[in-house]
């Protein structure tokens, strides 16, 4: 049976969430995208509803299920009860430095949408590494690790950049 590895709520907890936003970074170690700043929370909060970033996370998702249900039919079957206990970790501890962080910077709804998206598959991801060795949300999470957004997409799936703030 199939679960969220043990160390995740701990490690969601130590991530210092959005607080390097709007400051330089130079790269992140582990990230194989290139990567392009944005300068500002409305800047960020528009790229993360264009259908560029809509469209490049929702093909990093289905290529992650496409392959699990391809090459392993019975881990698959345990997507929706894992994703259930990972959204409600991710709600508890991400929800509050979301909700501050709209608060602060006037942000839409589409800010919770997209962090709790990227946060959820990034432990999918963690939960079905062994089966699948997709590491798109992962990386997302290296970046939310050292405090900024990942928030938009620049170029044609897979090829292009990931825009941070």
């Amino acid at each position: 049976m199939l679960s969220l590895p043990p160390e995740v709520d701990r490690r969601l907890r130590r991530i210092p969430w959005f607080e390097a936003c709007g400051s330089a970074f130079d790269l992140f170690p582990g990230i194989k995208q290139q990567i392009e700043s944005v300068d500002s929370w409305q800047a960020a909060a528009r790229c993360c509803v264009e259908d560029t970033w809509e469209h490049a996370t929702a093909e990093a998702q289905a290529a992650l299920t496409v392959r699990l249900t391809e090459k392993f039919p019975s881990e698959a079957v345990q997507w929706n009860a894992l994703a259930h206990a990972a959204r409600a970790l991710v709600r508890r501890e991400v929800g509050p430095a979301i909700d501050r962080v709209m608060s602060e910077h006037h942000l839409p709804k589409a800010f919770r949408d997209c962090v709790e998206w990227d946060v959820l598959h990034a432990l999918m991801e963690e939960a079905y590494a062994a089966q699948v060795p997709s590491a798109f949300f992962r990386q997302l999470l290296i970046i939310y690790e050292a405090g900024h957004w990942p928030c938009g997409w620049v170029g044609e799936w897979p090829a292009g950049k990931l825009l941070v703030l």
